[in-house]
């Protein structure tokens, strides 16, 4: 059995979508098209963190709405990142569990520069 993604050929038409803020990781894999996204202003950054977080979450708690906020925020408007993260912070009740994604997100390297191997 083989495992991965064929390369894009004209028989299998498969295509590899990928995202990234860096011109120089475009490079490295190869991409043939660009999309540049723009990232969302405040309120609807926030208005789309909910919606995937559960807004009913979000309000369940003033401490959750706080922290809440602030975890949106690190998401700096990029859409995938405020889709990816609240719908894992969906299923988080707690204000305990709330601070502790935060205090990952506040302590995670930002971004990665060069291959990993």
């Amino acid at each position: 059995m083989k495992a991965g993604v064929p390369p894009p050929d004209g028989l299998n038409r498969s295509k590899i979508v990928f995202t990234t803020c860096s011109d120089e990781v475009c490079q490295e894999m190869g991409a043939q098209t660009k999309i540049k996204m723009e990232k969302l202003p405040w309120e609807r950054a926030w208005d789309l963190f909910k919606m995937n977080a559960g807004e009913e979450i979000v309000k369940s708690h003033p401490d959750i709405t706080k922290v809440a906020q602030e975890v949106a925020a690190k998401c700096d408007g990029l859409p995938l990142a405020l889709v990816t993260i609240g719908r894992a912070m969906a299923s988080k009740k707690t204000p305990q569990e709330w601070r502790d994604a935060l205090y990952i997100l506040s302590t995670s390297p930002p971004n990665f520069s060069g291959p990993i191997l």
